[in-house]
């Protein structure tokens, strides 16, 4: 297993492994590795804290223990929603969604993930993501961890785990006392080989907690101890980058387009898809036609608008790439006709076909 411990700075930039900059990490790059990393995917809409793993909602990830870990999107009641849940205030670092981990004191929460592929033995990886604490977390911290395992980790406790280390990179420094401000980090490691899966938290026993200075005091499911707010996981290696091709004349769908309730931004997952397919469309001369859906909530003439606003947000994305806007015909089709009220974010989705 690969352990990277995360030492994150205030207010400085760190140019060898990690990086702490004031702008998206998370625009338009290579493969992602890490499925849902924006946490935009969901198995189901959270309506409260996580109170088994079961129930946590968000697809691919995991608890690889009996800690709860959670999971907050926009469209959830107050409880699991965004930008208002139970550990305050925050809006997503991009797109609806995050997760939430208790950090020490005795209570520890970790998150996991299969990769999308098989890491590789001598070649270089890169991982990002964005952190900061929660409005009502008491404390912050000095570090955060992320540890690869070859196996699917699943331990019957709530305590915490002890993964012991191939590889630890440190740097001395704090993480932001703002839970206003992401923080986003960076990490570049050398692979050893058979890394199946990532499993981020805190592993260091004697990790030091720090007080807050302008803690928020306000009775919550926190109740004032060390939680932290996750988002926008990135993995990916330069050396390996697959190939993509496409259905001609029939219609196909990517697996992260998709959309929040009442949404028609993209996350970085679906441009990351559509960095791959304006690739495609670089090779040749076809025409791309983007249709647009809704789920059934709203009225006819709503849904209308708002599958166009996301079939138009997809066109705007590949004009962005270098694609010939001579080349982009977008459609709003309104409702995708599913009659089943757990796929309703399946039916939030962009549909495409090539012709010639």
């Amino acid at each position: 297993m690969k352990y990277l411990s995360f030492l994150l700075p205030p207010a400085t930039v760190l140019l060898v492994v990690f990086l702490f900059i004031q702008f998206p990490l998370f625009g338009q790059q290579g493969y992602n590795l890490i499925p849902n990393g924006s946490f935009e995917q969901n198995r189901f809409l959270p309506q409260q804290w996580t109170t088994s793993d079961g129930k946590m909602g968000l697809k691919y990830w995991y608890s690889p223990s009996m800690g709860t870990p959670d999971y907050f999107t926009r469209g959830s009641l107050l409880d699991a929603g965004v930008p208002s849940n139970f550990a305050g205030v925050s809006y997503a670092k991009e797109g609806d969604s995050y997760a939430g981990l208790l950090f020490g004191n005795g209570n520890y929460e970790y998150l996991a993930v299969p990769l999308k592929e098989v890491l590789k033995k001598g070649e270089q990886y890169t991982i990002k993501f964005s952190i900061k604490p929660a409005q009502y977390s008491k404390f912050t911290t000095d570090s955060i961890d992320v540890v690869f395992t070859s196996e699917r980790t699943k331990i019957p406790h709530w305590k915490q785990l002890h993964l012991e280390p191939v590889m630890t990179l440190k740097v001395e420094g704090t993480i932001a006392y703002s839970p206003y401000i992401w923080l986003e980090v960076e990490g570049s490691f050398e692979a050893t080989g058979n890394e199946k899966f990532l499993v981020v938290g805190n592993f260091n026993s004697s990790r030091k907690l720090l007080k807050r200075e302008h803690y928020v005091s306000k009775p919550s499911v926190v109740g004032g101890q060390p939680y932290f707010l996750l988002d926008n996981f990135y993995l990916s290696s330069a050396a390996h980058e697959p190939s993509y091709h496409y259905p001609s004349d029939s219609v196909f769908s990517l697996q992260h387009v998709y959309f929040g309730f009442d949404q028609y931004k993209l996350n970085s997952d679906a441009k990351e898809e559509l960095y791959f397919l304006s690739e495609y469309l670089k090779s040749n001369n076809q025409i791309l036609i983007i249709s647009g859906y809704t789920d059934a909530a709203g009225t006819i003439q709503y849904n209308k608008r708002l599958s166009g606003r996301r079939a138009i947000s997809v066109k705007n994305q590949l004009l962005q790439l270098g694609i010939a806007e001579t080349r982009l015909k977008t459609r709003a089709m309104g409702v995708y006709n599913s009659k089943n009220e757990q796929k309703k974010a399946v039916d939030r989705h962009v549909a495409f076909r090539l012709v010639n």
